[in-house]
């Protein structure tokens, strides 16, 4: 009778190699091979076909984000949403395209997105909040902050774009909250409002 340790040899002796397919983060696709060592090693990138990689990557990356419930939208979002006088709300898309904001005399900008660089700091005077857009972050400690830095570049004649993402949350809290400072309006009616001119909030 074969001991344990034969059983397990012969069940090895079995095994065939195999390959593994692995998606980045960015979509890109890369087979992967283990080596007699043990470790893994880039047999080759995953071709894609019909030459549509950086499309297919692209798609891949939205189908995997649209899995763990995110919703994606692919188009850019070009809206400068003035909500007060001087105050503007918008997207990472407005607030990397120098032309436009130099169009509407932006010179001050709040940028509370993740992982996006304050494009042009030689051009604006920026505030940067790097925060999570996720139920519990907590905006209270940022509103003095903002809502003051709001205030000296309406005072200097200036306008400010608030930004995150998407522009539909953490930024418009923030344009929000000093509208309704301003104005001692309530939320319904602020939120309402702001929706006739961005109706994605």
């Amino acid at each position: 009778m074969a001991s344990l340790q034969e059983k397990l040899l012969a069940m090895k002796n079995k095994l065939k190699p195999t390959e593994t397919i692995v998606m980045s983060e960015s979509g890109k696709e890369i087979i992967e091979r283990r080596s007699s060592d043990g470790t893994f090693e880039k047999v080759e990138d995953k071709p894609e076909e019909d030459g549509q990689d950086i499309s297919n990557r692209r798609r891949k990356k939205v189908e995997r984000l649209q899995r763990m419930g995110f919703v994606v939208d692919l188009k850019p979002d070009m809206q400068l949403a003035q909500l007060y006088p001087g105050v503007f709300l918008g997207s990472q898309d407005v607030a990397a395209e120098l032309n436009l904001l130099k169009a509407n005399k932006i010179t001050h900008i709040v940028n509370c997105a993740t992982g996006i660089q304050d494009q042009f700091p030689t051009h604006f005077q920026y505030l940067h909040i790097d925060m999570l857009d996720l139920p519990t972050t907590s905006m209270d400690e940022h509103l003095d902050t903002v809502h003051a830095f709001i205030d000296n570049c309406l005072e200097n004649n200036g306008k400010v774009l608030v930004h995150c993402n998407a522009g539909v949350s953490r930024a418009a809290t923030f344009v929000l909250s000093y509208i309704m400072k301003k104005t001692k309006s309530g939320f319904n009616d602020t939120l309402q409002n702001a929706r006739t001119i961005r109706p994605g909030i």
